[in-house]
């Protein structure tokens, strides 16, 4: 069971950090990969995110991978209580669900 929890932590952490990775890349002015990303109605871009704000999703991200890999026990930092983690990880949890279910309305919503 460990070797599939670690395994299982090893792929959520590898994808946050890419995340991470990808939104500094477009702060710093890349386009690749950009299509798409934010919502559009009618054509139209709801948000325009500009640098600040791509750096802290991207920040936010990469503290989601750190709190996985402390979590998982890959990391072991003495000045962050295992209960912060804890709660850390489970409101990764919510998050990400409410994110899904947002994208599921968006998506009934959008005529095709």
């Amino acid at each position: 069971m460990i070797v599939l929890q670690r395994g299982v932590a090893a792929a959520v952490v590898g994808v946050l950090g890419a995340l991470a990775a990808v939104h500094v890349y477009w702060a710093m002015g890349g386009r690749a990969g950009s299509e798409g990303v934010v919502p559009e109605v009618t054509g139209r871009k709801t948000i325009n995110p500009g640098p600040g704000a791509t750096l802290g999703v991207a920040a936010l991200l990469a503290l989601a991978a750190l709190n996985v890999a402390l979590r998982s026990r890959w990391v072991e930092v003495a000045f962050v209580p295992d209960a912060l983690v804890r709660v850390g990880v489970w409101t990764l949890a919510v998050v990400f669900a409410l994110r899904a279910v947002g994208d599921l309305r968006a998506h009934r919503a959008t005529p095709p």
